[in-house]
């Protein structure tokens, strides 16, 4: 019963942090099922909900497959995934094909049936809560007929089916069976293994068949007076002499019908026409279901038709199962995982990014305007960066002062002797001060074609954000991303290493490691220069609508042009990136920021069935990630936006980061409006996030992947700011206070992004 309780409550905590956080796109009877499932199996195993008939577990992935199904209530959810967990764990897959292998329909009834009873036996010992929701669940059933007939009138169907519903229903039903009946009740109460279920069923069904042809010779003995003297008794009513149907349809005739189907299904697979697949294939189904096709013509080892007992229940209930539950919406549900291949080939490090600068130019002279741009930034933001430090430290002592607890020894403080005649508080004391969580810094900045506008101040805002870093001992990684080049991923290219759906990079992705904790210091200045150059040259060409005139920067070596906004690909790169820089600098927590202007390129579906990659899954698709880790799905959605928010969610899910985003926007507002229009539908939302924008240079964005992600405005207003102090000559001391704090205060705010860096880690 615990375990029942355990995961209920697992269950129920996981819904509720589901509805006061939206961060779970997908429904919650899906998530339950799947919650469900992995407790049960007593794993962390993968579980997908596909348009299957039954439940099916591989082995060498550890991949559950669920039935999809629609809302229903939680006995049925339960008990529905109880059972097909029960076969994912109980029934051999290989030894099911190959006991069914060349058996009739007739006999897969009554061996389901078998298996059913001992799978369920099976999974309510291992979990003896689940006793009462699969009783109730089945009775539920049983009232609304599932089983085929009324509750009243289940004693009137063969032992078969009276097994069934006892079986599932519980002895409350009140089957009868007679006393030589009661012996197979007995052995199916018995069985444990799947071999001891295939005997059985074999004999079972091998009893029916007895039965049913002992019934027949007693009919053919009897004779029926209504066909005495009829011409149409000679057993050509339904077969002629020669097989034939009445209709004179051969089995030549059958055979051709099929191939016709099968070459039809082939010719709109070619032609990507899925409707037309679809029909056809449902088309050869009927005809290969066909009650008369599929006994006399069917793999079913040449057993006569007109003998094989069926267990009328066992196709009543999936039947109507599939009726009321199974979700049927004519989708196609599709599971990718992550890229496997490398992440080096994609990335430059820190030391080949500066032997690229080596082949900066530049006008006039020829002279490194480097130094001279970095002698400008530290003039400008050094003296704040200096004071922000001083205010971390200052925040961190606090911090630490507040954990702060006193403890008393056992050891006598001997200056409190001589009180102990009035007091107890003689012995001596420690102060015990809990350490603080290491943080450390991953920033990813977008170097696409439309950052050009906003890239110089942009590099300034990263130089004090790692600047600030260096000066606290905090570690530190920064990256470029954008595409270079042209994506050939269409065809594929070297994608084959993935074995499995999944989303892959983009042959063109170029990610650039700019700063790294671990650079000597001059290092770091030539960085620092470079960079700088980059924002000078970047900002002035589109300033100057790309006149080259006024440019002191005349060349820039092709990594650093602008490119594409490859943001999703970038995030599955992130997540290979953040276990390695956790493990090197073992941190506690690491801060993830990401900055965009702009929303990420189409990013690559690799199905592996046929080895295609295609931008986006059809609109008849439903598709969802996979973490390979966590085992956690996430719903990627129909739009483009939802591949990245779910990348995100599972980034947060598998790293723990904390995972802060900056989309740098528009500088007027009718633009900011349009930019923003999927996150803030409504007009006063709107207005109340520009009003905020417009007061503290960036504003909070709903509705993302994000930890937090912040809009904040692009063009002059992204610069970094250093506030004057204007105070009147004969000013007081609580004016001249103010004005301090209001200019201090400003220079922290035009600096967004170290500002709230050190609100995470203060």
């Amino acid at each position: 019963m615990h375990y029942f309780l355990d995961f209920e409550t697992d269950i129920a905590h996981t819904l509720y942090m589901m509805r006061n956080n939206e961060r779970e796109p997908m429904n919650t009877n899906a998530v339950k099922k799947e919650i469900l499932a992995k407790l049960l199996a007593t794993e962390d195993i993968t579980v997908v909900q596909k348009n299957v008939e039954t439940a099916s577990f591989n082995l060498e992935s550890r991949t559950l497959t669920l039935p999809t199904w629609k809302t229903m209530d939680s006995d049925t959810i339960d008990h529905l995934t109880g059972h097909e967990v029960g076969h994912a764990l109980y029934t051999p897959e290989l030894e099911w094909k190959k006991a069914v292998e060349n058996k009739t329909e007739g006999y897969r009834s009554y061996l389901n049936i078998v298996e059913d009873a001992r799978i369920e036996k099976l999974i309510q010992r291992r979990y003896p809560g689940l006793r009462a929701p699969f009783i109730r669940s089945y009775n539920n059933m049983l009232d609304e007929g599932f089983f085929g007939k009324s509750r009243q009138s289940i004693n009137a169907y063969d032992l078969i089916d009276r097994l069934n519903v006892y079986f599932k229903c519980g002895a409350s039903t009140e089957v009868s069976f007679s006393k030589e009946e009661e012996f197979w009740v007995n052995e199916l109460e018995e069985i444990e293994t799947f071999d001891a279920a295939v005997k059985l069923a074999t004999l079972l069904y091998n009893k029916a068949k007895e039965d049913e042809d002992a019934a027949d010779d007693e009919d053919c003995i009897i004779g029926d007076p209504k066909s005495e003297g009829d011409e149409e008794t000679d057993g050509s009513s339904e077969y002629g002499e020669s097989g034939e149907f009445e209709d004179g349809e051969s089995d030549e005739d059958l055979e051709d019908a099929i191939n016709k189907l099968k070459n039809e299904i082939n010719e709109a697979w070619a032609a990507g026409d899925e409707e037309a697949e679809m029909a056809a294939k449902d088309e050869l189904d009927d005809l290969l279901n066909d009650e008369v096709y599929s006994d006399e013509y069917g793999d079913d080892g040449g057993d006569d038709w007109s003998s094989d007992p069926k267990a009328k229940t066992d196709g009543a209930l999936k039947d109507s199962i599939s009726e009321k539950y199974a979700e049927d919406d004519g989708k196609v549900r599709n599971y990718y995982k992550t890229d496997i291949r490398p992440i080096e080939k994609f990335i430059k490090s820190y030391k080949e990014v500066l032997e690229e600068t080596k082949s900066f130019s530049f006008t006039g002279d020829s002279v490194d305007v480097g130094p001279e741009l970095l002698k400008k930034f530290r003039a400008n933001n050094k003296p704040t960066i200096n004071y922000l430090v001083k205010e971390f430290e200052m925040k961190k002592q606090a911090s630490e002062y507040a954990r702060t607890t006193t403890s008393k020894t056992g050891v006598i403080d001997p200056i409190k002797m001589n009180s102990y005649r009035y007091s107890d508080d003689i012995f001596k004391k420690i102060s015990v001060i809990p350490e603080g969580k290491n943080h450390g810094l991953l920033m990813y900045l977008d170097f696409s074609g439309s950052m050009a506008e906003n890239m110089a101040a942009t590099i300034d805002q990263t130089l004090n954000l790692v600047m600030f870093c260096r000066q606290i001992n905090i570690p530190f990684r920064v990256y470029s991303f954008t595409t270079l080049g042209r994506d050939i991923r269409f065809p594929v290219e070297s994608v084959t290493a993935n074995t499995e759906d999944c989303l892959v990079y983009a042959s063109n992705l170029h990610i650039m490691e700019l700063f790294n904790e671990k650079m000597t210091r001059m290092d770091f200045i030539k960085m620092s220069e470079a960079l700088l150059v980059v924002g000078q040259y970047w900002n002035e060409r589109f300033n100057r609508n790309n006149s080259y005139g006024a440019i002191r920067v005349e060349y820039l070596s092709a990594n650093f042009h602008l490119g594409g906004t490859p943001l999703n690909d970038t995030i599955m790169f992130a997540m290979k990136a953040f276990k390695k820089f956790k493990a090197e600098n073992r941190l506690d927590i690491v801060n993830t920021v990401f900055l965009t202007d702009g929303s990420s390129n189409s990013i690559g579906y690799y199905r592996a069935e046929d080895c295609m990659v295609t931008s986006r899954p059809s609109i008849r698709t439903k598709s969802f990630l996979i973490d390979r880790d966590t085992k956690k799905t996430y719903d990627i959605g129909v739009t483009g936006y939802g591949d990245t928010n779910a990348l995100l969610t599972m980034y947060r899910d598998n790293t723990q980061s904390n995972l802060i985003g900056f989309r740098i926007l528009s500088s007027n507002k009718i633009s900011v409006r349009r930019e923003t229009m999927n996150y803030l539908p409504g007009w006063e939302e709107f207005e109340d996030f520009w009003k905020h924008m417009n007061k503290n240079k960036f504003s909070s964005i709903p509705n993302s992947g994000y930890s937090e992600w912040f809009g904040v405005r692009g063009g002059k207003a992204l610069n970094t700011a250093n506030t004057s102090i204007q105070v009147a000559d004969d000013a007081k001391k609580g004016a001249i206070r103010n004005a301090f704090k209001k200019a201090n205060s400003n220079r922290k705010a035009s600096r967004v992004m170290l500002s709230k860096f050190i609100d995470l880690v203060a």
